[in-house]
């Protein structure tokens, strides 16, 4: 798993799939595409190096991990409040809410990144 840094030691199921489009930055007729896919996974408990994208990085995301519960409601909180609105959040609060209240899921907790302070 690139984002959290943990080696996937086995990949149960597909739970899900969101398609996102919209119009691409660049301009022109030009469409944003982008499919989501959500699994349940194990993962071995040894640490390694993030894969992260360069905006994750500028955020300075580190991995923790959260219930799914609680997850969706913080996120959903935060659309609520407009103190996050990326369509980012907007899709996996989309995921969480179709996962949250699934029983076989109550147990399993979700990676979350939260980006690092700055203690400047």
């Amino acid at each position: 798993m690139e984002e959290v840094g943990y080696e996937v030691k086995n990949i149960k199921e597909k739970i899900g799939e969101i398609t996102e489009f919209a119009i691409a930055k660049e301009g022109g007729n030009n469409i944003f595409k982008m499919v989501s896919e959500y699994y349940l996974v194990e993962v071995n408990n040894v640490l390694k190096e993030q894969r992260l994208e360069d905006y994750e990085k500028e955020l300075l995301f580190k991995p923790s991990w959260i219930e799914i519960e609680k997850a969706y409601k913080t996120n959903k909180e935060k659309i609520e409040n407009k103190s996050e609105t990326t369509s980012g959040i907007r899709r996996e609060t989309k995921a969480l809410e179709k996962i949250h209240g699934t029983i076989e899921y109550k147990n399993y907790k979700v990676r979350a990144h939260e980006p690092v302070k700055n203690n400047v």
